[in-house]
């Protein structure tokens, strides 16, 4: 791409730092400009198709089946270029009210259910998460629900405690009782459109299926030697979460690129202990 088509188009107001702060979440319609997510799509959907043998949608909710790939190569520059778009860092570092630490970006294709759960539970973390998805979702066919506030404590306690009392079976999901159940938002997406939520909002994503999506994460910059710690935790995290696929031909993170093009990010990643 070379930075010669405009990605990230939208500045994130003071009226969505307060949301993000007391919700959890900010929905950016238009987020993207149409030429930037149609070169987006197209990565994703061709990059997976490549890395994997795409099987077809589950019959049962089983809550993580699907393909994960790094998306921060050479063989996805539309991808890499967003992730570092100084649109998007600097609505993460308003909304986090620190810089912004880049947890790799991911290409995904999601081919199950998921149930209510939250991403992390450190309270040493302060970080953003954004979501693109490609097609159109509603409630009927898997878009994000959330529950704003969950965020924060007590309340996402007692959700734990909610939700080791009423889930029956952990297998297969039952996505009626899920969509039923529990007092949602669902943040019904068109392509082009950006969901970005603390990583401790509780979410969900029923009543479908197979659902590509594009995302990567933001965490807060610090000194502090817990945040650090559960900083680097959190960046590393997909190394050790099972997910196979070529880590040569796709590498997690391609350090001389990032180096090269934000020599800041490559500094304070390699400060967190993330990069040698």
């Amino acid at each position: 791409m070379g930075g010669d088509m405009p990605g990230w188009r939208y500045e994130v107001t003071a009226t969505d730092i307060d949301h993000f702060r007391v919700f959890g979440y900010v929905h950016v319609r238009h987020a993207l400009s149409d030429d930037f997510f149609t070169a987006l799509a197209k990565e994703i959907r061709t990059t997976l198709a490549q890395a994997f043998v795409l099987d077809q949608s589950n019959e049962e909710a089983l809550g993580r089946a699907g393909f994960y790939l790094p998306m921060m190569g050479e063989r996805t520059p539309v991808s890499r270029e967003l992730c570092v778009d100084p649109g998007l860092l600097d609505v993460a570092e308003r909304l986090l009210g620190a810089f912004p630490l880049l947890k790799p970006a991911k290409g995904i294709l999601y081919e199950d259910a998921s149930g209510w759960h939250a991403d992390t539970f450190d309270r040493h973390l302060s970080a953003v998460k954004v979501a693109v998805y490609l097609d159109p979702l509603n409630e009927t066919n898997g878009a994000l629900r959330v529950i704003p506030g969950s965020h924060m404590e007590p309340f996402s306690s007692e959700l734990t405690t909610w939700r080791q009392r009423t889930r029956g079976p952990a297998l297969p999901l039952d996505e009626a009782a899920e969509a039923r159940d529990w007092p949602a938002i669902c943040l019904a997406t068109e392509p082009g459109d950006a969901l970005l939520f603390d990583p401790h909002l509780w979410h969900a994503s029923v009543l479908g299926r197979r659902r590509y999506q594009w995302t990567v994460s933001y965490a807060a910059a610090s000194e502090v030697e817990e945040k650090t710690r559960s900083n680097r935790g959190y960046i590393m995290s997909f190394l050790s979460d099972g997910h196979e696929y070529d880590r040569d031909t796709f590498p997690y993170i391609d350090a001389p690129w990032l180096e090269k093009h934000t020599s800041r990010m490559h500094r304070e990643l390699r400060n967190a202990g993330v990069m040698p």
